[in-house]
């Protein structure tokens, strides 16, 4: 395998792994703004069910203990995903680097030239993929909300 080949199987690789970075990394952040979604529509209820301020008290504790645990879960979860990204990411850098520095073949500018295009062309499909994945989390927002919206208004009905 030449060095352009080699470049261009590294580029490819680098940019699912950058793909599946950011997918993964907003699908953590998805599920901690439904956790807060539903954390809060359980506070709003059990606020209506408080007859004293001991209620009060007890429904705001349950609440900020939810949160702690959703924001300490997020914390360790993207962590932990940064962390194994961080392993994939140097095992095709040093798998790409050591042939090519054993090698005696040089690097042209052509090749210079490929790879550029190729990390071009992953900052695009990045941005792609971020987009799709920031829609994704507007419209889960949007229906927590109205779920939550409808729930209220039954229960104010009731």
């Amino acid at each position: 395998m030449n060095v352009l080949e080699r470049s261009q199987e590294f580029a490819s690789n680098i940019t699912e792994l950058n793909k599946a970075a950011i997918k993964g990394h907003y699908g953590i952040q998805k599920k901690s703004v439904i956790s807060a979604f539903e954390d809060s529509r359980d506070r709003f209820a059990a606020l209506r069910e408080v007859k004293d301020i001991a209620g009060v008290i007890s429904a705001q504790r349950e609440f900020y203990s939810a949160m702690q645990k959703n924001v300490s879960g997020v914390v360790r979860d993207q962590y932990s995903f940064a962390r194994e990204n961080l392993n994939s990411a140097g095992q095709l850098v040093r798998a790409f680097v050591k042939p090519v520095t054993e090698s005696s073949e040089t690097v042209s500018d052509e090749v210079v030239e490929t790879i550029v295009e190729t990390v071009e062309a992953t900052v695009e499909a990045a941005k792609e993929a971020v987009s799709e994945v920031a829609e994704e989390v507007s419209k889960t927002a949007e229906a927590v909300a109205e779920k939550a919206a409808k729930k209220a208004a039954k229960s104010s009905k009731a």
